[in-house]
């Protein structure tokens, strides 16, 4: 058979390719999900922002993802992206959870997949981020400052100088020449 035929099966609202043997390599052994948490937005505590539970490289895309707050199963503001195939013929996903961080607060990203012996759990701690010191930007700020003045005063007084020379040269010579 020469050219393979794709189809499509539909299994619990999932789409799944079925290809002919012959024509693809896809994985046959269940591949174990990596999985990521981030904030889509800089934290800030108390206001909205949403986590992103980035799920890739699995096969087959078979995959249930559970969002966690202080332990408890958070439902509210939950979405999910369909699964995402990878040129590796492994698939990613994408969960959004909305949420508003308050300090104290821990989230978990829960997936349960064949690939796995037991569920791949990523926390995320709500907590303010930490503010860089801005000592030494501030400290280089000043001393260019402090350069650029002392600069300008030395060729201001530089500049009058010369010129008290040059007209105090001048006289001398007018001097000389008139007598």
């Amino acid at each position: 058979m020469g050219f393979g035929v794709l189809f499509e099966v539909s299994l619990m609202g999932m789409i799944v390719l079925v290809l002919p043997s012959e024509t693809h390599s896809a994985p046959e052994p269940p591949v174990a999900p990596s999985a990521k948490v981030y904030p889509k937005d800089p934290v800030e505590l108390g206001d909205p922002n949403v986590l992103i539970c980035f799920v890739d490289q699995f096969f087959p895309p078979v995959l249930n993802i559970t969002w966690l707050k202080n332990g408890q199963v958070a439902l509210e503001g939950v979405q999910e992206t369909g699964f995402l195939p990878s040129v590796d013929w492994t698939f990613r996903k994408f969960s959004y959870l909305a949420f508003v961080p308050e300090e104290g607060d821990i989230y978990a990203c829960q997936v349960d997949h064949w690939g796995l012996q037991g569920s791949l759990t990523r926390l995320w701690y709500a907590k303010e981020p930490a503010l860089i010191p801005e000592t030494p930007e501030n400290i280089l700020c000043g001393l260019g400052l402090a350069i650029g003045i002392l600069g300008i005063v030395v060729g201001t007084v530089f500049f009058f100088k010369a010129l008290r020379m040059n007209q105090n040269h001048q006289r001398s010579s007018t001097c000389r020449d008139g007598l």
